[in-house]
């Protein structure tokens, strides 16, 4: 072996070991040098190692820590869960930029901790099945102990290790959608890790069944069909009711191919079936203005296809970043009490382990961020749980969609100043806009 070659090995092995982690530690470092500048916000960027395995494959979970102060850490920082399930954080170049922008807008007095759940985002190891691959096939493929290693119970050990790890007290832990799921059960295990809790449009129990999605889809059908009237949408035969049942019938027997060119790449193919009509139905009605473009859309694409490009191209764009075919997708969902046994999926995805606990959303301390024009998580279900719960307090932004909190100036600044005053929430308030 020459001299240039072992000298390059040690080099290699010395970098190595230079990423490695200790079990239950943080190494945190300077974030992507391509990261676009759009925030003066101080970030840094890290992996905690779990001490766990996926896969016979450690699992080490990707870290941003955007600070309040550049200069020192605060205590009690807020950690932001992401739904889905199976929903990365966002932690590429791109995203740490929006995040920044974020946190800088909203001027939070504590630091926000970021992380990408296990098999999701930059977290490693990545377990996905392949295109085409049923479910049975991909369990054999990855092993039949993968969705216990995927699972609920697994979501709260990593949750906990990572409050340990940064050791700062008791965090606020920012729930999106599904992840308020995963911070009940850590309340119920661990509720010495929580200070308080901001759920921004959080799923509650009636969102337990896998058939949630198809629930949401058909309540966006109907309000297509239901309030778009003659003077909105024209007359025409069909009817918006017809016409959508009509599509539905028609991709149930057949998917259709469409095309899709942006300069300077390629044109590329997409798969459209029921399901991804649904979804893009889905979107739009997060946009009110777009109720009259979905049925001209549907009776355009009678005559030419390539009509429901557009109308589908938001289904295209995030089954690019994360999959509700994944297995920690279906891991997670199949692991959440009561067992969903009806569910086909969740014979492939079940963790065979004793069901995690939940605590009551209604007995956690904090304040419930929610949108009139939430589709997914309906406000009228966000204001039942404020009734019941006396240590939460709502916040409401009188439109936008499931993420309220990310676009409402608003209900950044109030939840602000509830986090700088330490103290009760704040009376029930809603934003406008």
């Amino acid at each position: 072996m020459s001299h240039v070659v072992r000298r390059c090995l040690v080099i290699l092995g010395l970098l190595f070991l230079a990423q490695t982690v200790d079990a239950g530690e943080i190494r945190w470092s300077s974030c992507p040098d391509d990261r676009p500048t759009t925030s003066a916000a101080a970030i840094d960027c890290g992996v905690y190692e779990t001490g766990d395995t996926l896969s016979d494959q450690p699992v080490r979970l990707a870290l941003a820590r955007l600070r309040h102060r550049p200069d020192r850490l605060s205590e009690n920082p807020v950690i932001f869960v992401p739904g889905g399930p199976a929903e990365p954080a966002g932690l590429t170049p791109g995203k740490l930029s929006q995040w920044q922008h974020f946190q800088q807008q909203a001027g939070w007095p504590r630091d926000i901790v970021l992380f990408d759940p296990r098999a999701t985002g930059k977290s490693r190891p990545k377990v996905a099945c392949r295109a085409n691959e049923s479910d049975r096939a991909c369990r054999r493929r990855i092993g039949a102990s993968v969705p216990a290693e995927l699972s609920m119970s697994a979501a709260v050990r990593d949750l906990h290790g990572l409050i340990e790890a940064l050791d700062q007290g008791p965090a606020v832990l920012w729930a999106h959608s599904f992840g308020s799921f995963v911070v009940r059960a850590l309340a119920a295990r661990y509720p010495e890790d929580i200070s308080a809790v901001i759920l921004e449009s959080p799923a509650d129990d009636n969102q337990r069944d896998t058939d949630f999605a198809d629930v949401a889809a058909a309540r966006a059908l109907e309000r297509v069909t239901t309030g778009c009237g003659v003077a909105e949408c024209g007359m025409f035969v069909p009817s918006p009711d017809a016409l959508v049942g009509a599509w539905m019938a028609f991709l149930t027997r057949r998917s259709l191919t469409l095309m899709t060119a942006r300069v300077p790449w390629p044109s590329a193919e997409h798969r459209v079936t029921d399901e991804t009509l649904r979804a893009g139905i889905l979107f739009s009605q997060y946009h009110a203005d777009r109720r009259a473009d979905v049925v001209q859309r549907l009776r355009l694409a009678l005559k030419d296809e390539q009509a429901l490009a557009p109308l589908v191209a938001p289904v295209w764009q995030l089954s690019g970043s994360q999959s509700a075919t994944s297995p920690a997708y279906w891991a997670m969902r199949c692991s959440i009490a009561p067992p969903l046994r009806r569910s086909q999926k969740c014979r492939h995805w079940s963790a065979n382990a004793s069901v995690v606990p939940m605590r009551s959303a209604s007995t956690l301390h904090g304040v419930v961020v929610y949108a009139n024009a939430d589709i997914v998580t309906p406000s009228a279900r966000a204001r039942a749980l404020l009734t019941h719960s006396p240590g939460l307090a709502g916040i409401g932004v009188a439109s936008g969609g499931h993420q309220p909190l990310r676009v409402s100036a608003c209900a950044q600044q109030r939840v602000g100043a509830w986090l700088a005053r330490r103290a009760r929430p704040p009376a029930t308030s809603l934003c406008g806009g």
